[in-house]
């Protein structure tokens, strides 16, 4: 597998993940020349695409590239491709889990970029349905309202070349504190997709402008991080309502959900972190008979975008299940090297005291952290136990949380600072939900926020399924 995964790593040129130089044409997908709906060609159109794309994802377009290759998922019902916006939706796919979506947002990408790479971000998924958040980035970089409109052309006209009919839902260009000086422009953009969208029977403009600029104008901080740029969770909630109002209009429904495989009575073993020699191993067949899943190889210490995931974790047994793991905010990757906990005891942490487990981590900084785990029954009920450490002298605290219906249960651990151990990370707690049940789409979302101290941590955790 190692070997298998060293080649596609060097076929497709990966070097790193956050936006890299560009190799120019060369990963550029090619479109099927397709006739607009204002007779203009897909060529025509998308001439200006190598020109006017920013060329500075190549790497991280590759990395999904060979992500996709060696964990393979079935036909997207829903993609949702753009910028910063995109990658930072934490809250769409709890939102809408039945779509079991996967995201594709890539921060400061232009509609240029999603153009560019139509091919790998969304068509190669054979979606349902595509969401489209992009544009902004272009008039703040001073491309003119016509070019950032023909860039939303150019994408429109390279999804109908591979499908004609698929529904695309283009969010509008949201009214922001930091870019106010610019609103006049960016609603110029916004008017004309509207007006296509008037005229395209598969294209639907989500209107976001009236829902921010009610609170004022600039639209109130609160919607937004203190840059006044990015969506808060208060603006985000506007979003999720405005795209559930536009999927009522589309009028379709997701696919009907794959039966879970995953069995009654067994389990799932999860290590997080970097499978690099140097600071963290992937967990192998225990001596008892376990099989556990290990975290994807492909990015040693760097950054783990929204939207990566794994497919078919195996159980206890080996075999492969239906489950996945997806992650649905910016996490980075670390253990060995930074303080790991490298000698567990069985009599604190049970069937979890795995050092090579237990030495490496998932972790967030500042922000919260979140993934998700789908693929199970709806009409179950699973038990998760969760090992969280760092061995750092600071006081150091994670709150663990997973929306259940219309409430949200949470526990909170210590990760670090402890004064009892040597290492003063975490050696002996576990946390413990039991008793949860999946959303309607089959899904368990759990999300990290530091509580005390900057930093969240997820070293490994077991899934059960109880009923």
């Amino acid at each position: 597998m190692r070997i298998i995964l060293l080649a596609l790593l060097a076929s497709l040129n990966v070097t790193g993940c956050g936006g890299g130089s560009s190799s120019g044409s060369g990963n550029s997908d090619t479109a099927v020349v397709n006739a607009g709906s204002n007779g203009e060609s897909s060529e025509e159109v998308c001439s200006d695409v190598e020109t006017l794309s920013s060329g500075n994802y190549d790497s991280v377009i590759a990395k999904w590239k060979t992500l996709d290759q060696i964990q393979r998922r079935g036909p997207a019902r829903m993609v949702a491709v753009g910028s910063s916006s995109i990658r930072y939706w934490r809250s769409l796919f709890p939102n809408f889990s039945e779509w079991d979506i996967i995201q594709r947002g890539f921060g400061g990408s232009l509609i240029w970029d999603s153009a560019q790479h139509f091919q790998s971000l969304i068509t190669d998924h054979d979606p349902s349905v595509v969401l489209v958040f992009a544009g902004t980035n272009d008039i703040a970089r001073e491309r003119t309202v016509e070019q950032t409109v023909n860039g939303v052309k150019c994408l429109i006209q390279r999804l109908e070349s591979v499908n004609p009919e698929l529904p695309i839902i283009y969010i509008a260009i949201t009214p922001t504190p930091a870019r106010w000086h610019i609103w006049d422009k960016s609603n110029a953009v916004n008017l004309e997709i509207e007006n296509l969208a008037s005229e395209k029977s598969n294209l639907f403009f989500m209107k976001t402008a009236p829902g921010f600029l009610e609170t004022g104008e600039p639209p109130s901080s609160d919607l937004f991080w203190s840059d006044g740029l990015h969506l808060s969770d208060k603006g985000y909630a506007i979003w999720n309502e405005i795209l559930a109002d536009t999927l009522t209009e589309i009028n379709t429904s997701p696919p009907t959900l794959e039966e879970s495989t995953f069995k009654s009575g067994d389990s799932i073993f999860m290590d997080f972190g970097p499978s690099n020699a140097e600071d963290g191993e992937q967990t192998e067949l225990q001596e008892d008979g376990t099989y556990w899943n290990n975290w994807h190889n492909i990015n040693g210490e760097e950054t783990i975008y929204p939207g990566e995931h794994l497919s078919n974790l195996v159980n206890q047994d080996g075999e492969s299940t239906s489950v996945r793991l997806i992650t649905r905010s910016d996490m980075s990757i670390n253990g060995k090297l930074n303080g790991g906990l490298m000698s567990p005891s069985a009599d604190n942490l049970g069937e979890l005291a795995v050092s090579s487990a237990t030495v490496d981590y998932l972790f967030g900084y500042k922000l919260p952290g979140a993934i998700t785990i789908n693929g199970l029954r709806p009409d179950a009920k699973y038990s998760l136990k969760i090992f969280s450490s760092r061995a750092d002298s600071e006081e150091r605290m994670t709150r663990f949380y997973i929306p259940q219906g219309n409430e949200t249960i949470f526990k909170d651990i210590q990760t670090s600072g402890l004064a009892d151990t040597v290492s003063g990370g975490n050696e002996k707690d576990l946390l413990e939900f039991q008793n949860v049940a999946a959303d309607q789409g089959g899904a368990i979302h759990l999300d990290m926020v530091p509580i005390k101290g900057d930093f969240t941590y997820l070293n490994a955790f077991v899934l059960t399924r109880d009923d």
